[in-house]
C-alpha cells in the first residue's frame, strides 16, 4: 500500500502548489507550498545559489519533484513569514462547525482502554479531570514521541518493557519504542560583512540536494545556507551553513521509566554515533565550506566556528563534528510497519496495531525507515492514506 504509485495521489492531494500544476503537483488542496523566487533572495541565499552554480551543481527548480536535484529554491509550507500548519490547512471555519466532529483542546491521552483484545475506549484527562470515551475504532496521531509511550502505558509494547512500567500486557508488540529514526545535523558559523545579514531575515530560502556517491539512495544529502542567526555568547549576529544526513545507518533510543502520563521519555538521539553517518556530514560540511570559499560567497561572510583551519582538515573537523550537530527535527520510525515476518514490525501495512482490533496509528512513528527528505509533508500524506483506507472500508 506504499509504493509510490500509491502515495502520489495523496502527496498531490494535500497541496496547493502556488508555483507548478503538472503531474507531480496540485494547487487545490489545503497546505499551501510556494518558493521564494529570485527577487526575494537575501544576498547570502542568492550567494548560495551562485556557488552552487559555480561549483558545477545542477539547477533545481522544484524539490518535490522526484526526477530533479540540485540547488534550488526551497518548496516551503511558508506564506508571508507564517508557516502554514496541518491545522491552518485542515481545520477551516467550514471543517470546524461540522456536526459529526468535536475538537477537544488541552487533552491528554492517558491510554487505550480494551476488553478481549478490542479497543473500546480512550480514557483522556482534560483540566485535571480524566474522562473516558468510547469507541470501536480509535486512531493515534500523537506523534513519534508520545504515540509509542501511549501504546505502553495501555499495554502494547515488549511484554518486559510493559510489566516494567507495572502495566497489564494486551499485545506483545517489540517494535513500540524499540528505535528512533531522526536526521542528523550539523553546522558552521560565519561572521557576516556589513550589509549582508539583518536580524529579521528568511532564515531558509535556498537548498542543495545531492547524491553522497554512486549507488547511494538518491539525493541523500542537503546542506543549507542559514541567513540569520543570533548566537547566544555575545548577542551576536552570524550566518550558517548546515549539512544533513538523510540516509542514515544510525539510531536513537526512546524509552519511558514510568506510566504516569505526565512523564517524559527519556531520549538518546545518538547523533551521528554512526561512523558512516557522520563521514557523510563531515563530507557534507567540507562541501559547505567550498562553497563559501566560492567567488560568490568569499567576500560576504568568514568563518568563525570553527576557523577555517578546522573546515580545511577533514580529522579535526570529525572531532569538531562529535560536539557541534544536533537533531533535525525529524523523529519518527517509533512504531514502524511492516511485514508480519518482522518481528520488529509494531503495524501492518494498513497502520493496524499488531494484536489488537480496532486500533490503527497515523503519524510519523509508522515510518519503517526515515525518509529521504524533510517528514512534514510524508506525515501528512500518511494522514490522507490512512483515511483513505478508513473511507473505503479497508479498515
Amino acid at each position: 500500500e506504499w509504493t509510490w504509485d500509491k502515495c502520489l495521489p495523496a502527496f498531490k492531494k494535500l497541496e496547493a502548489d502556488q508555483d507548478f500544476n503538472d503531474e507531480y503537483h496540485n494547487q487545490k488542496g489545503p497546505i499551501t507550498i510556494r518558493r521564494h523566487p529570485p527577487e526575494e533572495l537575501v544576498p547570502w541565499q542568492a550567494a548560495f545559489l551562485e556557488a552552487c552554480d559555480e561549483l558545477g551543481y545542477p539547477k533545481c527548480e522544484d524539490h518535490n519533484n522526484p526526477n530533479q536535484t540540485g540547488a534550488g529554491p526551497h518548496a516551503m509550507n511558508k506564506v508571508n513569514g507564517v508557516r502554514f500548519s496541518a491545522a491552518m490547512g485542515y481545520l477551516t471555519p467550514a471543517v470546524r462547525s461540522r456536526a459529526n466532529l468535536t475538537i477537544k483542546p488541552d487533552s491528554l491521552a492517558h491510554r487505550v482502554i480494551f476488553y478481549n483484545g478490542q479497543g473500546i475506549g480512550i480514557e483522556v484527562e482534560r483540566n485535571g479531570e480524566v474522562q473516558t470515551f468510547f469507541s470501536e475504532s480509535i486512531i493515534i496521531a500523537c506523534g513519534s514521541i508520545a504515540t509509542p509511550g501511549l501504546l505502553l502505558r495501555s499495554g502494547i509494547g515488549a511484554k518486559d518493557d510493559v510489566y516494567r512500567l507495572g502495566v497489564s500486557l494486551v499485545s506483545d508488540v517489540p517494535g513500540v519504542g524499540s528505535r528512533l529514526l531522526d536526521h542528523p545535523g550539523a553546522a558552521f558559523f560565519l561572521a557576516p560583512r556589513p550589509g549582508i545579514a539583518r536580524r529579521n531575515d528568511p532564515l531558509i530560502q535556498t537548498l542543495l540536494r545531492y547524491t553522497s556517491e554512486p549507488g547511494a539512495f538518491p539525493n541523500d544529502m542537503q546542506i543549507q545556507p542559514g541567513s540569520c542567526l543570533t548566537l547566544p555568547w555575545g548577542n551576536i549576529t552570524a550566518v550558517t551553513m548546515m549539512t544533513c544526513v538523510e540516509k542514515t545507518k544510525g539510531v536513537g533510543k526512546i524509552r519511558w521509566t514510568s506510566a504516569w502520563p505526565h512523564a517524559k521519555p527519556l531520549v538518546e538521539s545518538n547523533i551521528l554515533d554512526h561512523t558512516e553517518d557522520r563521514r557523510l556530514a563531515v563530507d557534507g560540511l567540507s562541501r559547505a565550506y567550498e562553497l563559501t570559499q566560492s567567488k560568490a560567497m568569499r567576500k560576504l561572510a568568514v568563518p568563525v566556528a570553527p576557523m577555517g583551519r578546522i573546515l580545511k582538515d577533514k580529522r579535526k573537523l570529525d572531532e569538531w563534528i562529535r560536539t557541534y550537530s544536533d537533531s533535525g527535527y525529524h523523529p519518527c520510525g517509533t512504531v514502524p510497519m511492516g511485514p508480519e515476518s518482522d518481528p520488529m514490525a509494531a503495524l501492518d501495512q494498513y497502520c493496524r496495531v499488531r494484536g489488537t482490533k480496532g486500533l490503527i496509528v497515523a503519524d510519523a512513528s509508522i515510518f519503517p525507515t526515515v525518509p529521504s527528505v524533510n517528514i512534514h509533508l510524508p506525515t501528512i500524506m500518511v494522514g490522507e492514506r490512512v483515511a483513505d483506507f478508513i473511507r473505503s472500508g479497508t479498515i
